[in-house]
């Protein structure tokens, strides 16, 4: 190894020698160049080149570090020796984690500092390369090279520069050290002399290469065709023999014809283009020979002239252009008119003219002046739309869409004239969604802010954090098209997923979300699911949790996956400035996600954090992830946005979520029955049912189908169909509100809203909010008052139901343990869970002919139809049992003879075979997962209903009588309540001294009966041949069909009776009957209501009865296989009805084992082993709550709920509902707890009744409001139902009347709460008489609870009980006898009653109406004033 010493002079301030093939790269930076301090580099000497190793010298931030790290070496000696305290080492640890916090920040700008020192050198030097080009240009033929210098001076190898002319001449120029931020290449002559070698074989390389291509691409050129086309007339010998024709006269003139395409125009010619020189010049002497061949010339762009003067012909509209446009520069010839367009009516018209191509950009997009109009030009496309569903190819009379499609929000549903949204969206494109992710920090301003920024950019989906809800809505998505997907359902969720278009397909993944992650299933048109993912990692729950959820979720999916987080953590992946070591080690465990389930990270570096606070800093922390290679491109034009005011702010990207210009098939809507034009209804049909005379033609299958045509065209004509809401403001959102929201959005436009303008912004902020709150009370208040004019309106529905459900469909478990993740996959999911299906359809092997059955007459039809309820549920067809009755004028004798002949035929019409199924959730604590949590229902078409009733009446006709007595559903006389008397009587009439009463399950009851038995029972009840055939006609060919979020699927039924249906109950009584008949026991009993069968056994001891049920449930579970049906044993429970049999016990079910319970809940009783009911008063004393719990929050003093509807809906609703087979369990009612119980859950209808506090008593809500105690409510309801059975007379219903009110009267004397009441109404019979019209403000003087200080006092809500007369205490007494400042309104109330009385009883006041009147009207005077003088401080 030699040394070669280079000086600082030579090669300026050297940081790094970079080691090349054969060249040493010396890399140099700024530093004084006038330093002559040196630094050995060892060199080999092999053939000339000096190859130089790596040296650094940049050691700085590693040696600030060192010294840190042995700072904490000393802080952890000094704790262990207990030099330090806890404190003061904490104190200085945070101290050292500052100054790291400095250092990094400072390490940081230096880098951007020399990032932007490197770029301003670099284009420096790009500067001074483009000069030495030029000078190298000059001296073309020199060359520079470097050679040692002769002789040495102090011991150094000097270099110099030498530059060698054409004739050899050589020049010696001055050795100099190389530039500041520039290379120098130290190069030995053999190494040079090579790279030269090489560069002039690549040059000659790349020239004969480029001489090649360009050789080939001249041949091309020469052997293409031009870009023209002919017409080869067909004439009458059609396309195919002008086609061959033409290829026989092409062979004759070129040896190998090629045509680059041909097809056929709608005359019947044929068109074609030659791809070689050769052919095209056959073609043009074909041309020239005057055969059936013709060039098509090249058409020139045609521009649309809109506004012409319609007087301006079309001869003078090119002379017009001309003259009256020359700056254009137009001639005569440029624009050729071709014809017109637009109105046909008015002064003005447009113009179509084709310009030459020259001229075609300066007339695009221009103004001309055309006589007297000034008139745009646009490029006109003649492209064919249809206005219905805005695709392209086909005009709307021939469009087979049926719903409109609006060509501005692209949602289907509406026109676009009667579009209200604010966005405008393509309805062709839009296959990549617009998503934005967000999280709100809980703010409901928030809501507001990010729903109008995404309406008006066409955002699409939306991925939530830490979301304001209310109950189980999210706030301020209430209105509109909208779907949420919330975490979960209990008020408590941290994040959510919002989608704004309707023609996304949304699925609920429920099971898979929890607090802080909602998942929700994607589709877009035709394309792939994709599952979105929104989730909150909350700050003070470790970040393990968080992750391994999201892991659980991704291995349970197979779809893509986007994840919109917020995961409070940093990591350099999403470009997060390390903060605290919290932050780090969180943003590790992320980190670790992302690698082991592989997923993308989408953030880009920006100007904006995600995350923005005023005095804790900026940081990245929200991340967008996506999981599949689909998705890796997909995402799109990621940025962050500063759009609301959360401290996070906004992201926005694009999404593909699609594939295909369809999106998924949205369900016909349902007719609005109430916008109907009854007389054009009526009209329309009586044209299509008499006025075609094939209307009625054919066979009854085909009647029926032209009659259920008929209607719904006529429905179609006359009656608009119902669709969703498009409202996108609240109903309480008005022109004040938009000018608050003007205001306040300027301002942080234009202000430093978050740091120096904050306080006066929190202003603005707090007014806009107030003003909503305000907006959204008056509105409330509106509508709680509506109930008064419409009580079983909205309000009602509200509050029996809560607020609207969400309309996002769930995802259901399959049977491999995966959920589903589309619609169609829901769809298909719930069909084969719900409706069992045999492979293959049952075979009716008995051909049943039979007799004709009496003749239909129009009486009987009619009351088919007028037993349905008018407005209950349709069809696919969507005709209702009302639209039958408004039509039974018209179709009445025509509908009466199709269903005659259908009888006649014993043919069921195929057109009404299908059922539409809806799922209906069992309970709302059902798992919304599980496909059994769903009950099927059937909406079948009417017309059908009407003809299943009129095989049903001859169906019973023919079994009823064979029928068992204890079968009590569906039966004329039988009901819930006979089935458990049935049951109570033989258990009270059993001479045994045990009975068990065992109550089964029937899994899919009505889903599962196989038909072919179900006939089989029909022949042994006695059914005739005819019914026998019209019923298996009825069961053949039957098609279910459910449609989810648009998606239809469909299944063939070959079992099950359909419920829904008119026949489904009496068939499936034919064969319950069978199951009864199977006993044979008198000590076994044996009744059914509907698919709910209760087995009761009699014994001496349990090993009797166990036998005993060894034997019945045996046969039954032989009866329920052989047609298809199975019992649950874990769902079946047995309970002992007499004999003191403890729970617990077992009884025998097959391998199965049925366990006894205490309490059985038997068709809405609940039945306990002691037969005293206290389960069931338990029970029904919690109903009810929810709804007078919301009537309360709709009612106040001056709006809502008045007291005289709320008494119409505590006896139609309330009492109803408590009472319900009292009969049954009245005795249960008779115990002090169950009065008590009973009068506590009374309490919520009776403050809605009377409008008192709810510090009144119960016992003077009771006598205020005038209604029975619950508990005697419910004896006068047994006593009302014995009179109507018959069993008691009037004389004995009066005699129990006054024995309920003398039990009431001593409660109400003995009673020591509601004494005030008391001295005002001491006889409960005096009350019940009275007409007592009861309001917020009366009730305070009624019960004496109210606005009173001396009462708020003794509850600890006032400090002093004092008047504001300051005379004694505030009583009701006081106010109502002695205030001074009320004595004007009382010398009115003394003038009234008289001065002789004064003061008088309180009872006086309720003497006459006009002393009532007179207290009410002082009531509220004096609870007004005192609320004003509150108000005021007074």
């Amino acid at each position: 190894m030699a040394d070669m010493e280079l000086t600082v002079e030579d090669v300026g301030s050297l940081e790094e020698v970079r080691v090349g093939d054969g060249v040493a790269v010396v890399l140099t930076e700024d530093a004084a160049p006038k330093q002559q301090k040196r630094r050995r580099v060892e060199a080999p000497e092999t053939e000339g080149i000096v190859e130089c190793a790596v040296i650094r010298v940049s050691t700085f931030p590693e040696r600030v570090r060192s010294i840190g790290r042995d700072l904490d070496g000393i802080l952890a000696v000094e704790k262990e020796k207990k030099k330090l305290s806890a404190a003061v080492h904490r104190s200085i640890i945070e101290i050292r984690e500052r100054y790291e916090v400095l250092l990094d920040e400072a390490l940081r700008q230096n880098t951007i500092l020399q990032g932007r020192l490197e770029e301003a050198r670099s284009e420096r030097m790009s500067a001074r390369e483009e000069i030495g080009e030029v000078r190298m240009a000059e001296v073309s033929e020199m060359r520079v090279v470097e050679v040692p210098a002769k002789g040495k001076s102090k011991g150094k190898n000097k270099m110099k520069k030498v530059v060698e002319g054409k004739g050899g001449e050589k020049k010696a120029t001055k050795a100099t050290g190389p530039k500041k931020g520039t290379f120098v290449e130290v190069v030995s002559k053999k190494a040079r002399k090579r790279r030269n070698r090489k560069k002039r074989a690549e040059e000659s390389l790349v020239a004969a290469t480029a001489t090649a291509k360009a050789a080939k691409a001249v041949e091309r050129e020469k052997a293409r065709a031009p870009a023209r086309a002919f017409v080869v007339s067909a004439g009458e010998a059609g396309a195919s023999e002008a086609r061959k024709q033409l290829w026989a006269d092409l062979v004759k003139r070129v040896a190998v014809p090629k045509i680059g395409g041909s097809a056929r125009l709608p005359k019947g010619d044929l068109v074609v283009r030659p791809a070689d020189e050769a052919t095209y010049v056959a073609l043009k002497r074909m041309e020239g020979e005057g055969m059936a061949v013709r060039e098509e010339s090249a058409r020139w762009p045609m521009v649309l002239v809109y506004d012409v003067d319609r007087d301006i012909k079309k001869e003078e509209l090119p002379g017009r252009i001309r003259d009256q446009n020359p700056e254009l520069g137009l001639d005569k010839e440029a624009v050729v008119p071709l014809f017109m367009k637009g109105p046909k009516t008015g002064e003005l018209v447009w113009w179509v003219c084709s310009v030459r191509p020259s001229a075609f950009k300066a007339l695009i997009g221009k103004s001309l002046f055309i006589g007297l109009s000034r008139c745009k030009v646009k490029e006109y496309v003649d492209v064919v739309r249809c206005f219905k569903c805005q695709r392209f190819g086909h005009r709307a009379l021939k469009c087979v869409q049926t719903v409109d499609t609006c060509g501005r929000c692209a949602v289907k549903g509406h026109r676009t004239n009667d579009c209200k949204s604010a966005s405008v969206k393509c309805a062709n494109c839009g296959l990549a969604a617009q998503s934005v992710q967000l999280n709100m920090n809980g703010n409901h301003l928030v809501s507001e802010q990010i729903l109008d920024y995404s309406r008006a950019n066409g955002v699409e989906v939306l991925l939530l954090q830490e979301v304001p809800t209310s109950g189980n809505r999210l706030v301020g998505f209430d209105y509109g098209a909208v779907k949420t997907v919330l975490s979960c359902r209990d008020g408590s969720a941290g994040a959510a997923i919002v989608v704004l278009n309707q023609d996304i397909e949304v699925v609920d993944l429920q099971g898979l979300s929890d607090r802080y992650c909602a998942v929700a299933s994607l589709r877009k048109g035709r394309g792939q699911a994709v599952v979105f993912v929104s989730a909150y990692f909350k700050y003070s729950i470790q970040t393990r949790i968080f992750t391994d959820r999201l892991g659980d979720i991704l291995d349970r999916v197979n779809n893509d996956v986007v994840i919109g987080a917020d995961v409070n953590a940093h990591s350099p992946q999403w470009f997060s400035r390390p903060g605290n070591n919290s932050g780090s080690a969180r943003g590790t465990h992320v980190e670790s996600l992302i690698a082991a389930k592989h997923l993308t990270v989408h953030n880009q570096p920006g100007r904006l954090d995600t995350y923005e606070r005023p005095g804790m800093g900026s940081s990245n922390i929200d991340v967008t992830l996506t999981r599949g290679g689909s998705l890796t491109h997909s995402v799109s034009e990621w940025e962050v946005l500063d759009v609301t005011d959360s401290d996070h702010r906004t992201i926005r990207f694009k999404i593909q979520v699609g594939s295909g210009l369809d999106g998924p098939s949205v369900g016909r809507s349902r007719f609005n029955v109430r916008k109907a034009d009854w007389d054009r209804f009526r009209w329309v049909l009586a044209q299509k049912v008499y006025g075609d005379p094939e209307t009625m033609a054919g066979g009854c299958g085909q009647a029926a189908e032209s009659l259920t045509r008929a209607l719904g065209l006529a429905m179609e004509a006359s009656m608009p169909r119902s669709r969703k809401s498009v409202r996108i403001k609240p109903p309480w959102w008005d022109a004040g509100l938009e000018e608050s929201k003007r205001r306040l959005n300027n301002f942080r436009r234009t202000k430093d809203y978050k740091v120096s303008d904050r306080d006066q912004f929190r202003v603005l902020r707090n007014e806009h909010l107030k003003k909503i709150r305000k907006a959204k009370m008056e509105s409330w208040r509106k509508f709680a008052t509506s109930i008064n004019s419409d009580i079983w309106g909205p309000v009602h529905r509200w509050a029996r139901n809560g607020s609207a459900k969400s309309r996002v469909p769930n995802a259901v478990l399959r049977e491999n343990g995966t959920f589903t993740v589309t619609a169609l996959e829901t769809a298909e999911c719930l069909l084969e869970s719900l409706i069992p299906r045999d492979r293959t359809a049952p075979v009716f092997t008995d051909e049943c002919v039979g007799r004709v059955r009496p003749e239909v007459t129009e009486a009987e039809v009619k009351r088919a139809v007028w037993r349905m309820a008018p407005n209950k549920a349709p069809g696919l067809d969507g005709i209702t049992a009302g639209v039958l009755r408004k039509a039974w004028g018209v179709i009445g004798t025509p509908l009466t003879s199709v269903l005659a002949e259908c009888l006649r035929k014993s043919e069921f019409p195929d057109c009404w075979k299908t059922a539409e199924v809806v799922v209906i959730k069992k309970g709302e604590d059902r798992d919304p997962g599980l496909p059994k949590s769903y009950r099927p229902v059937s909406l079948l078409s009417v017309p059908s209903k009407v003809l299943e009733r009129l095989v049903v009446d001859r169906l019973e006709e023919e079994t009823g009588g064979a029928l068992s007595a204890e079968q009590h559903g569906f039966r004329v006389g039988k009901s819930t309540i006979s089935a458990i008397k049935s049951c109570l009587d033989w258990v009270d009439n059993s001479e045994e001294d045990m009975v068990v009463g065992i109550f089964l399950d029937i899994s899919g009851a009505f889903d599962n009966l196989r038909w072919n038995i179900l006939i089989r029972d029909m022949v042994d009840l006695g059914a005739s041949d005819a019914t026998r055939s019209i019923i298996q006609s009825y069961l053949t060919g039957r098609r279910a069909v459910l449609s989810v979020e648009g998606a239809t699927a469909f299944a063939d039924l070959t079992r099950g009776c359909p419920q829904g249906s008119q026949l489904g109950p009496s068939l499936w009584n034919l064969s319950m009957d069978r199951a009864l008949v199977t006993n044979n026991d008198d000590r076994v009993k044996l009744v059914a209501y509907a698919d709910d069968l209760a087995v009761l056994i009699a014994g001496s001891d349990l090993g009797e009865i166990q036998g005993k049920a060894r034997a019945t449930l045996g046969a039954l579970r032989d009866w329920a296989t052989l047609r298809g049906l199975t019992f649950s044993a874990s769902k079946s429970q047995a309970i002992s009805l007499k004999g003191g049999l403890r729970p617990g016990f077992t009884v025998p079910f097959g391998t199965d084992e049925i366990v006894a319970v205490g309490s059985v809940r038997y068709l809405g009783v609940e039945l306990d082993s002691r037969r005293n009911f206290w389960a069931h008063v338990r029970g029904v004393a919690g109903k009810s709550d929810t709804l007078y719990s919301r009537l309360r929050a709709a009612s106040s003093a001056n709006w809502g709920l008045r007291q005289s509807t709320s008494a119409v809906i505590y006896r139609a609703v309330f009492l109803p509902r408590i009472t319900y087979a009292a009969e049954i369990w009245s005795k249960g009612v008779l115990t002090a707890r169950a009065r008590k119980l009973l009068g506590s859950k009374q309490r919520r209808a009776l403050l809605s009744l009377t409008g008192a506090y709810r510090t009144t008593s119960t016992d003077a809500l009771q006598v205020v409001a005038g209604q029975l105690p619950l508990d005697l409510e419910i004896r006068w309801h047994v006593v009302r139902i014995n009179r109507k059975a018959g069993l008691i007379s009037e004389e004995e219903m009066t005699s129990q009347w006054d024995r309920i009110l003398d039990v009431w009267q001593d409660r109400w004397d003995s009673s020591d709460k509601g004494r005030w009441t008391y001295s005002l109404l001491p006889d409960i019979r005096r009350r019940l008489d009275l007409p007592l019209e009861v309001d917020h403000y009366v009730c305070q003087f009624l019960t004496g609870h109210g606005d009173f200080n001396a009462k708020l006092e003794s509850f600890a809500l006032r400090g002093s009980g004092m008047c504001r007369c300051e005379t004694e205490d505030e009583t009701v007494d006081h106010v109502l006898y002695r205030c001074p400042l009320l004595s004007d309104e009382r010398a009115r109330v003394i003038r009234l009653i008289g001065e002789d009385v004064w003061p008088c009883p309180a009872k006086v006041f309720l003497d006459t109406r006009s002393n009532y009147c007179a207290l009410r009207r002082f009531a509220r005077v004096a609870i007004e004033a005192k609320r004003i003088s509150d108000r005021v401080g007074l």
